[in-house]
């Protein structure tokens, strides 16, 4: 067993990178949960009831501050990560989603939803053991 001294702790940038994803992504299902919670309210609306609706509702412009909060933490993001890592690492809201989904709104996955998520999870898992410029360690 290794002693606790000789464990590698990650750094600070490493740390500040995984906290960023982290919140990037539940802001994601944050508002992409919103959405569904606004859609469900229009449920029944004619659409030109539906558009004026949908500006005069505070929960739209909620979504709103979510997406803005959301870009800038993308934009972070993006200034410590190559885009063609970064995409990836954000498809693990299509996970975080698909699970909120089920259970706050009852929605079925099927056993393509959860191959899909593990094939997500999978990709992410050899992104994080690429080596510099892409290649294998």
């Amino acid at each position: 067993m290794a002693e606790p001294s000789s464990l590698v702790r990650p750094s600070r940038a490493v740390m500040t990178l995984i906290a960023l994803i982290i919140a990037h992504t539940l802001c994601t299902a944050a508002y992409h949960l919103a959405a569904k919670f606004l859609g469900l309210s229009l449920e029944g609306a004619a659409p030109g009831q539906s558009l004026l609706g949908i500006v005069i509702d505070p929960r739209f412009w909620g979504l709103v501050v979510i997406e803005i909060g959301s870009f800038g933490l993308w934009l972070m993001i993006l200034a410590r990560l190559d885009l063609g890592k970064a995409i990836l690492l954000s498809a693990v809201s299509y996970c975080v989603i698909m699970v909120v989904g089920a259970l706050l709104f009852h929605e079925r996955v099927g056993w393509t939803g959860y191959v899909g998520s593990v094939m997500i999870l999978g990709g992410i898992a050899l992104l994080a053991g690429a080596g510099e410029g892409g290649h294998d360690r």
